[in-house]
């Protein structure tokens, strides 16, 4: 499905690209499964 809306600031047409789920299966990595994994390698400091 497309979504498509006037620009309110420029009055331009816009559009946009929506996704619906239904069902979604989330799948870990190998490092979800090693214990002597640390972390996601950044500081959350930068977020």
């Amino acid at each position: 499905k497309i979504d498509t809306w006037e620009d309110r600031n420029t009055g331009v047409p816009r559009s946009k690209p929506v996704i619906r789920v239904y069902n979604l299966d989330l799948l870990g990595s190998k490092r979800d499964n090693d214990p002597s994994y640390s972390g996601g390698g950044y500081d959350e400091s930068e977020f």
